[in-house]
């Protein structure tokens, strides 16, 4: 996975990519806080998806876009409060938020990063 930023005065923007499978890519953009835009790039019989995605890559370096240092990374902590030892309940509350979380930081490219 890739993600790349760019800010400008009126937006922070969002560019990221990664692996579906074997022979597809998907590329996903947008602006913080908004739900984004996504594409699936496929191998065809010339070029692999990766080739075309690297072609995407240095066109949005060169607009700008560069990668967050993990140093400036936030961390989001969501906890929520058991009664002793939990209950069966527990572990499928906590993987559906967790999937609720993923899905709603992740598409809206709320990764959660500090940009300087």
């Amino acid at each position: 996975m890739l993600k790349l930023y760019k800010k400008d005065n009126e937006a922070i923007h969002y560019w990221e990519t990664w692996d579906k499978d074997d022979k597809t890519g998907i590329i996903h953009w947008g602006v913080i806080g908004q739900d984004g835009q996504s594409v699936e790039v496929h191998s065809g019989l010339f070029s692999t998806f990766r080739k075309k995605i690297q072609s995407t890559i240095d066109q949005k370096i060169k607009e700008g876009y560069e990668q967050i240092d993990t140093d400036d990374h936030y961390t989001l902590l969501i906890e929520y409060l058991v009664d002793g030892m939990g209950t069966s309940e527990n572990p499928e509350k906590r993987t559906r938020l967790q999937h609720k979380m993923d899905h709603v930081l992740g598409w809206t490219g709320l990764e959660l990063y500090q940009y300087r």
